[in-house]
């Protein structure tokens, strides 16, 4: 039987030292590596930085025994599971000629004529086979048929390196099928390794990387998930834990011993995202293919510059125009996407709505539930409380049942809640492009009309790469402002007030048009999971591979992104109300207290409506004011 000693090391050279007195000691490094050999969690995902020492750490783990038995209670088993006649384990990687490295570094550990850990090397077929009887085999995925080689099998271990080679979550399921235990000693694992690349990264991003718990809080590298489950024979309730680390290079000090230029190399990738991928292990950077999104800012760049902007910090006025994008199914998702338009010409998604299996008529009635509060905020501010739907062509054109057609049917169910005529199809008149915003806001007793959208996709790709270009607009750089010594300068010389305060006024920074909330759970993954046809290089493609669920959502919230994205350029004219004009006008000048914006307010007012620039003085004391431009 095999023995073995895990010895745990900082250094290259003391892995050589270990290695030069014993060829029975397994050598990890400390860290990242020795700490995944004590996890015994279902499912394992290794992501990160290139570098980072993921086979090494895969060849101990798949023989590995139960670490956490006390010596004096292990058994053989405990020890290596190899010791175990009926372990059986894999190792897979996309095509046969890539397993070429792992199996060289493996026969370093396992052995190849019974020496080392016991192990015996063939090539027809690729295996390591023990005097135990105990085997890991070797395979590819090269086809759509070469999981069959698996499926039949017991595994109690699966090793897949770079998963996100393969396209289709349906093909990892049915090799994961075979992962049991064949012996209560040995706990079935799988464990999977990539970096943020290839086209199984949108999958593999939702299952590991994109999981929230049920307060909708992202789960973190190295939080565990518990994935409940119920026993159909039994009905007892249990679950799989399912993990994802993001692996550094810096945990591997002894592979930059050996390249210690390496890190710097892949610094020099001229591809934005790659580079991001292979030197960060970015999963945001790596899917930006068809629309580049949320790149690393560059210097001097505002935190919003990649589209998404903090939810928790940036204020949503109630009174900016709204309106919602809604691609609709029933056997799939429907998606509705809220947008909101401020003044300055930038476009808000702030809110998502993707839910499968609801009827036309209950949709409606969902949406317009789902609208309450901006309703509520738009007619506090004295703005018209209409939020229009556009919405996909086929659901106006086309009628399903004897119901009558989908957006009739979605209709009656927002007139469910907000009574008889607040919605209405909108005819072919009212959908004119010309003054469209203007028109559509008079009609008041219409709360959510709904519009048909335009079916051009190239044109609605168009309109959202538009919408993340980038634009100077007019904005005071505050990061040098000293809020009390402007005070100060207020309360003795109105004058150098000014002039102090001018200096941060009317420069210029690059802000995309388009903002994402960070709430957003499904439009960033769709938009990242975008890539060219290779037929049409301008449209978007439909994957034929893939997790069909995951591929159908992310075309549904694309596709109300479009028809929302190419409506915004019907609202031309987005004034502000007067009380907020006003507000922002009082907002210029800090340390005014409350009586003082009490009585300037109706010279603002004023001033505002009749378009003069004479000034005019608040008083703060016999020798002291604010002088209001």
């Amino acid at each position: 039987m095999a023995q073995t000693g895990f010895a745990t090391v900082s250094s290259q050279a003391e892995i050589d030292r270990i290695r030069e007195q014993s060829d029975s000691v397994i050598v990890m490094q400390e860290g990242q590596q020795s700490d995944l050999q004590h996890r015994y969690y279902f499912e394992t995902l290794i992501s990160g930085e290139k570098g980072t020492g993921k086979t090494t750490a895969s060849i101990v783990w798949l023989v590995r025994g139960n670490l956490d038995v006390p010596d004096k209670l292990k058994d053989q088993t405990d020890i290596l599971y190899v010791n175990n006649p009926v372990f059986r384990a894999a190792v897979v990687r996309k095509n046969s000629d890539d397993l070429n490295s792992w199996i060289e570094d493996a026969k370093r550990v396992y052995g190849t004529k019974g020496d080392l850990l016991g192990a015996t090397y063939t090539t027809q077929p690729r295996e390591f086979t023990w005097k135990s009887g105990a085997k890991i085999t070797l395979t590819h995925m090269a086809d759509s048929e070469s999981y069959q080689r698996l499926t039949g099998q017991s595994l109690t271990r699966l090793f897949w390196d770079e998963i996100t080679f393969e396209p289709s979550m349906e093909v990892y399921e049915k090799v994961f099928s075979s992962i049991r235990s064949p012996h209560k000693k040995m706990r079935a694992q799988i464990l999977l390794a990539c970096n943020p690349e290839g086209p199984g990264l949108p999958w593999v991003k939702e299952r590991f990387i994109k999981q929230y718990d049920e307060n909708g809080k992202m789960y973190k590298a190295g939080e565990v998930i518990k994935i409940p489950l119920i026993n159909p024979l039994t009905k007892e309730r249990t679950y799989i834990e399912r993990v994802y680390y993001h692996w550094k290079m810096s945990g591997n000090p002894a592979f930059i011993e050996k390249d210690p230029t390496y890190q710097a190399r892949l610094a020099t990738i001229s591809n934005p995202s790659l580079r991001a991928a292979y030197l960060e292990g970015d999963w945001d950077a790596a899917g930006g293919k068809f629309f580049e999104f949320r790149r690393q800012p560059r210097n001097g760049e505002p935190p919003n510059a990649c589209h998404i902007f903090d939810a928790g910090k940036v204020v949503i006025q109630p009174w900016w125009p709204r309106l919602i994008g809604l691609d609709w199914g029933f056997s799939h998702y429907f998606a509705a996407l809220k947008v909101a338009m401020s003044p300055d010409g930038r476009v808000w998604v702030i809110d998502e709505l993707v839910q499968k299996g609801l009827g036309s008529l209950e949709l409606g009635a969902v949406l317009a539930r789902w609208c309450v509060p901006d309703m509520t905020g738009l007619k506090a501010c004295g703005a018209a409380p209409v939020i229009p739907v556009f919405i996909s062509p086929d659901a106006i054109e086309q009628r399903r049942d004897s119901f009558g057609t989908t957006a009739e049917n979605i209709r009656d169910g927002i007139m469910e809640i907000f009574g008889a005529g607040s919605s209405e199809i909108l005819s072919k008149e009212d959908t004119d492009n010309t003054d469209f915003d203007a028109r559509l806001l008079i009609r008041t007793e219409s709360k959510m009309p709904l519009r048909r959208s335009s079916n051009r996709r190239h044109h609605g790709w168009d309109r959202i790469r538009n919408l993340m270009s980038w634009e100077s607009v007019a904005a005071p750089d505050l990061s040098q402002y000293d809020h009390q010594y402007a005070m100060d300068l207020a309360a003795k010389d109105a004058h150098e007030f000014f002039k102090y305060r001018q200096e941060f006024d009317g420069k210029q920074e690059a802000l995309p048009r388009l903002q994402i909330s960070s709430r957003l759970r499904y439009l960033p993954d769709a938009i990242e999971s975008a890539v060219s046809s290779p037929n049409d290089l301008e449209d978007i493609a439909s994957p034929k591979r893939g997790n069909k669920d995951i591929v159908q959502l992310h075309d549904d919230v694309r596709d109300a992104f479009r028809y929302a994205a190419e409506a915004t350029n019907l609202f031309q004219q987005i004034k502000t109300p007067l009380a907020n004009r006003i507000d922002a006008e009082l907002d210029r000048y800090p340390g005014m207290t409350e009586e003082q914006k009490f009585q300037a307010r109706p010279f603002i007012a004023d001033r505002l409506g009749k378009k003069t620039v004479r000034g005019f003085r608040i008083g703060r004391g016999a020798n002291a004011g604010v002088y209001i431009t």
